[in-house]
């Protein structure tokens, strides 16, 4: 699951790098927009469903609550459609185009059939249908990078792409409709049910629609202020690397039982024991590659985004230092501790932080400051965070953040990365000699790091290799 997770990340990195490329700035800039636009919509009208799905698909009951997860997304999805002329309208006014409202029919039935995508993987996992999730995931996949690369050669306009957009979206949808087809009666169909699936997952839901407008509130302004084609650099340079969220995903969801059997067991001790090993453990991956892409942001943005996007390069720097926060996922320590809310609220605060500091900022000393914005609301986010947690644990917050070890190795990578970019640097500007350097530099500070700080990714790697 994990490998087919990471192909279609690596997909679609590729339709960025081919999108951006034959795209004109204030085009690629309404595609940014609007996925921007369906990220939020999709997050708000799914309602915490993809949750709801889990719980009860996972259950014995399932093929009763079945046919009631269908209705419900069907529901929402119609509604969402109809319901599409108000929300264009909407991010036509935020990003001061007209865009959106051009296009409103094609955009509404993307927003319709995003509503069903967000719950089918968790369908496919709930009814114990994952055998098939590689091909839910590559078939509409490659269908979309085949029709990007179809209209890169023949040079067609953004409405085309956004007709590829749905119709890979509309394979997602039918793939899980074939793949979960299971035999129910309507007359498990009732309004006792229904409501259950709506109210279940609501309090996830919100924290998902919190999520999204703190990832996106730094776009949302900038499209407010600036052009499409401000927006266009911009959105290029606050990207974040994607695979960090499935490889911390995946670390820290195995680590959420282990805590919750702790917390039961009233051993705080051992909480702390698992929660920094996992934190450590992080760190000869996180900050390799975090210390690799904020000094080589330069080479990392012409590979990605090509030299038309030159501009982007400080804003990505700047962007990428938030890695260096990632070795833990706070989320999983919460959730184990049973305070699910306590990590809600936090976020609502860090929105609510992030929107104030984006706006003045942004005011004050342009788009650099939509990137500081994000930087001083994760820090300050971290801090607060760690407070709760010392707290819930009953030690000082010293304990619970591996401090000393983390800064040094932030050190000791940002050293290992400038010396090899310098060295880089100096034998040549070829994009392809940087790349190379970039993969010597997190090679060389996953070694150093696993050597000198902790060598637990190392040592799994290597008994895997002697395991094959």
């Amino acid at each position: 699951m994990v490998v087919s997770k990471l192909s279609k990340t690596l997909l679609n990195i590729i339709s960025i790098m081919i999108l951006s490329r034959y795209l004109v700035l204030e085009q690629y800039g309404f595609y940014r927009q609007f996925l921007v636009s369906n990220q939020l919509l999709s997050s708000i009208l799914s309602l915490g469903i993809p949750a709801s799905t889990m719980y009860f698909l996972s259950s014995s009951e399932r093929k009763k609550y079945l046919p009631n997860v269908y209705i419900v997304l069907f529901s929402i999805s119609i509604l969402s459609f109809l319901f599409s002329p108000i929300f264009v309208r909407l991010f036509d006014i935020n990003f001061k185009i007209n865009f959106f409202t051009k296009n409103w029919l094609i955009l509404g039935f993307i927003y319709s059939v995003s509503i069903f995508v967000t719950a089918s993987e968790n369908m496919l996992i709930a009814l114990k249908k994952v055998k098939y999730m590689p091909v839910y995931i590559l078939i509409p996949n490659l269908f979309w990078l085949s029709g990007i690369l179809y209209s890169s050669f023949f040079k067609k306009d953004l409405f085309f792409i956004l007709i590829i957009f749905f119709v890979r979206f509309l394979l997602y949808f039918l793939i899980t409709i074939i793949f979960v087809a299971e035999r129910f009666e309507f007359s498990q169909i009732t309004k006792k049910r229904i409501k259950a699936v709506l109210l279940f997952g609501l309090p996830v839901g919100v924290s998902a629609i919190i999520g999204k407008f703190s990832s996106n509130i730094d776009k949302l302004v900038i499209g407010n202020f600036y052009d499409s084609q401000t927006f266009a650099v911009f959105s290029n340079g606050a990207y974040e690397i994607p695979f960090l969220a499935i490889i911390g995903g995946s670390l820290f969801n195995v680590l959420i039982p282990s805590l919750k059997k702790e917390f039961e067991n009233k051993s705080k001790e051992r909480v702390l024991k698992l929660w920094k090993k996992a934190g450590l453990s992080m760190i000869s991956i996180i900050v390799p590659i975090a210390a690799t892409f904020v000094v080589f942001a330069k080479p990392s943005v012409l590979f990605l985004f090509s030299e038309k996007y030159i501009e982007a390069v400080p804003y990505f720097r700047l962007y990428q230092i938030r890695l260096f926060f990632r070795i833990f996922l706070y989320g999983s320590f919460f959730i184990a501790a049973g305070k699910s809310k306590l990590y809600m609220y936090n976020a609502a605060i860090s929105m609510i932080m992030n929107l104030i500091l984006d706006i003045v900022l942004v005011s004050l000393i342009g788009p650099i400051g939509a990137v500081l914005a994000t930087l001083l609301s994760v820090l300050i986010l971290v801090l607060l965070q760690l407070t709760q947690i010392s707290r819930i644990l009953s030690v000082s917050i010293k304990e619970v953040y591996p401090w000393k070890k983390w800064s040094i190795s932030i050190v000791i990578a940002l050293f290992i990365s400038t010396i090899l970019y310098l060295l880089s640097s100096l034998i040549s500007s070829n994009i392809i000699l940087w790349l190379f350097f970039m993969g010597i530099s997190f090679i060389i500070n996953f070694f150093v790091l696993s050597k000198f700080i902790d060598s637990q990714i190392l040592d799994y790697l290597l008994s895997f290799i002697k395991r094959g």
